[in-house]
């Protein structure tokens, strides 16, 4: 039984089960053309475009290269702003409600932190703040309350917008027409504050955080605003301005700005009362060119010298240039002496060269003698009449009832013809 059962193989019967065989077409696969191609491309494939026979390796390769590139630009453009060798972080505060005071909130961020160095504001009224806590430089400015028009010129050229409400209202009608405004010019990034509420009772804060919230959801609908009555407040609404991603606004990045810190104006002749204007400040935006036009809001378009680079008055790093920070003991005149005396370095990156440089002709003047026409004369006049009673007018015979339009067709005969 042993060896019976050794030898036994089962036979399949009618019944089994045939599978069909998979029919590939007779085509050959990618891999096995790789191979037998071997690095040869047909002259078909290869006139093709591109993206037509790109392979899924590639085009996964593609997508990734293109995420690379576009967050490269995200955080280029980020280090643009406050760090060395970038201007800083232009910030305007915006008073939304004219219970805000404007002034208790630039003094709070100015105490926030005890490492801050704080510069004295300067004539245009921009403070000057570096945080060596976040490696960040801000200047902060604070248009007059009420001047709708210095605060859209300001907002044209902010990083970002402070907004300050109150506790009673939170927005009155003039801040809902500042932001309608700023909203219709093109509004940057924005970060809420609320001043007084920690002024408040702890079961009324609650309500004036929903009411304050449901006034926010029509203008801005994902922000939060956060409370700015103490230190611990101030610094972290610091650090909401250096760390938030900034709005672009389109119209503005493809021109260089700058917003003029010191205004200098020499004059050349006193009789004209002309001469050179030196405006000194941090320029924004694209690369600016000498050859190029200026334009000054309220004044006109005017054509440029040349560029300076002077050394930055406010570097991030304290350790590069002392700083002097300025007591109620000390002479501030003494000191802007001592300033002037000692001479920051200037060098000149660029001089206008007249045969490039751009024309203050904007219109095209009109030239006078350029398809002239004149009136006639009093003598063309009578001879064109004389001309015209010379002429005899030929009277046409046609059929009773027939109107011009006939009378043009028909044909033309000498004894159809009578001269008066």
């Amino acid at each position: 039984m042993a060896a019976d059962s050794g030898t036994f193989r089962h036979n399949p019967g009618t019944l089994k089960q045939q599978n069909k065989v998979h029919k590939h077409g007779k085509h050959k696969t990618k891999g096995q053309m790789d191979r037998e191609t071997k690095g040869r491309v047909n002259i078909k494939v290869l006139t093709k475009k591109s993206k037509h026979v790109q392979r899924k390796n590639d085009r996964r390769y593609q997508a990734q290269q293109l995420r690379k590139q576009k967050r490269e630009e995200v955080l280029a453009k980020k280090r643009n702003r406050g760090g060395h060798g970038t201007p800083p972080y232009f910030v305007v505060i915006v008073a939304l409600d004219k219970t805000v005071d404007t002034k208790a909130v630039m003094d709070l961020l100015k105490t926030c932190d005890e490492t801050l160095v704080v510069d004295e504001q300067n004539e245009q009224g921009i403070q000057h703040i570096t945080v060596p806590r976040f490696k960040q430089r801000l200047s902060f400015y604070c248009p007059p309350c009420g001047d709708l028009y210095a605060l859209l010129d300001a907002a044209k050229i902010a990083d970002c917008l402070l907004c300050v409400l109150s506790t009673d209202r939170g927005i009155d009608d003039y801040g809902e027409q500042c932001l309608s405004c700023l909203f219709g010019q093109g509004l940057p990034s924005v970060t809420l504050a609320l001043q007084g509420l920690k002024t408040l009772p702890q079961k009324k804060q609650h309500e004036v955080r929903k009411f304050v919230q449901k006034k926010l959801e029509k203008r801005f609908p994902s922000e939060k605003f956060h409370s700015l009555d103490s230190i611990q407040d101030a610094v972290l609404v610091m650090r909401q301005i250096t760390s938030h991603k900034l709005r672009p606004i389109y119209y503005r990045e493809c021109r260089p700005h700058l917003v003029a810190e010191k205004i200098n104006f020499e004059v050349e002749n006193s009789d004209s009362m002309t001469g050179t204007l030196k405006l000194t400040g941090y320029l924004r935006g694209c690369v600016l060119s000498v050859n190029g036009l200026v334009h000054l809001p309220g004044w006109g378009n005017f054509q440029m010298l040349q560029i300076d680079a002077s050394e930055d008055p406010h570097p991030l790093n304290s350790k590069n240039k002392p700083r002097k920070k300025i007591t109620e003991s000390q002479d501030v005149e003494m000191d802007s002496r001592d300033e002037a005396g000692a001479g920051d370095k200037v060098r000149i990156l660029e001089r206008a060269d007249p045969s490039c440089q751009q024309s203050l002709q904007s219109e095209v003047v009109p030239d006078l003698m350029d398809g002239e026409q004149t009136w006639p004369t009093e003598e063309e006049l009578a001879q064109a009449e004389a001309e015209i009673h010379a002429t005899k007018k030929i009277v046409k015979r046609v059929p009773k009832g027939t109107s011009e339009y006939q009378a043009a067709w028909i044909c033309d005969s000498e004894d159809e013809w009578e001269l008066e």
